[in-house]
């Protein structure tokens, strides 16, 4: 901002202009300048405040959310002989394993990983319109998304698991 004034009061000297009108002119086009940065900063606000919901909170609790259902279906269908459920159109060969827990696991927190990753980003260009502040904002992003998950495991896992 500094230069661009610079730059305009010598251009404005070198013409010829009165360098009184030139200082006001450049003052109020500076506070103009001022005045529409926080609004616009007031106008993405939401924007930001939804995409850290969406990927700290939302996101973890929705695939901790999947990780217990993913639990309930593989104790039901281990305790089910799927064996004789075929019928004449459709036959479903659904093979449900305790590894599917774990690798579930490893997808969630790896999608959980990149979606803070792409988050923090997000919101840093929202902000700063550069993507480096986003690294400093990734650890907490991380931090927060990945403990979000692990506790609405824990908790769904308490209270979903007596249904079985």
């Amino acid at each position: 901002m500094l230069r661009r004034s610079v730059n305009i009061l010598l251009e404005g000297m070198a013409a010829g202009g009165e360098i009184a009108n030139l200082l006001n002119k450049i003052a109020i086009d500076i506070q103009e300048t001022k005045i529409l940065r926080k609004e616009m900063g007031a106008n993405v606000a939401t924007y930001v405040i939804f995409i850290t919901f969406a990927s700290i909170v939302m996101a973890p609790i929705l695939f901790g959310l999947a990780t217990e259902l993913l639990t309930i279906i593989v104790r039901i269908t281990g305790a089910m002989d799927l064996s004789a459920t075929s019928s004449g159109f459709l036959t479903l060969n659904i093979k449900t394993t305790p590894e599917m827990i774990s690798n579930f696991n490893w997808f969630s927190v790896a999608m959980l990983s990149i979606s803070a990753l792409m988050s923090a980003s997000i919101v840093s260009v929202i902000r700063k319109g550069r993507i480096r502040e986003g690294i400093r904002n990734l650890p907490i992003f991380l931090a927060v998304s990945l403990a979000i998950y692990f506790l609405s495991v824990s908790l769904l896992h308490g209270m979903l698991g007596s249904l079985i």
